[in-house]
């Protein structure tokens, strides 16, 4: 078995902490991998990208919160699946936090856009 080189590998961890801001998949994640040691140590391994030299190439905010945060037992059963009335299962939980920070992110991007506007605004007098 060959390893990849280091360039690929970048590429699949950045795939995968990219991935993370997709609640579809930390819903995956959740029924497979949150209790397997393996998977939570990978997450401690991929903090780096919080760091300073490759956060950049993290796209998505929500992926690093999810990626700081999936590396806390605690947080991780609170995301566990419950089971409505009807029998179905679902995850107000992590629909919750979805929302949160949507809401979060929005807010930001709207603030930052009305800063970028008035900064021009300054800039052109």
């Amino acid at each position: 078995m060959t390893l990849p080189d280091d360039k690929t590998r970048f590429e699949c961890e950045l795939d995968f902490v990219t991935m993370l801001g997709d609640s579809k998949f930390v819903q995956y994640l959740q029924k497979y991998y949150f209790d397997d040691e393996y998977f939570v140590d990978w997450i401690k391994y991929l903090q780096y990208f919080r760091q300073p030299p490759y956060v950049r190439f993290v796209k998505n905010p929500i992926s690093l919160f999810y990626l700081e945060n999936l590396q806390h037992q605690q947080f991780r059963q609170h995301l566990l699946l419950t089971a409505t009335n009807d029998g179905q299962v679902e995850n107000t939980n992590l629909k919750y936090f979805e929302a949160q920070l949507t809401k979060f992110y929005k807010t930001f991007r709207e603030v930052t856009q009305e800063g970028l506007k008035q900064a021009d605004k300054e800039a052109r007098q």
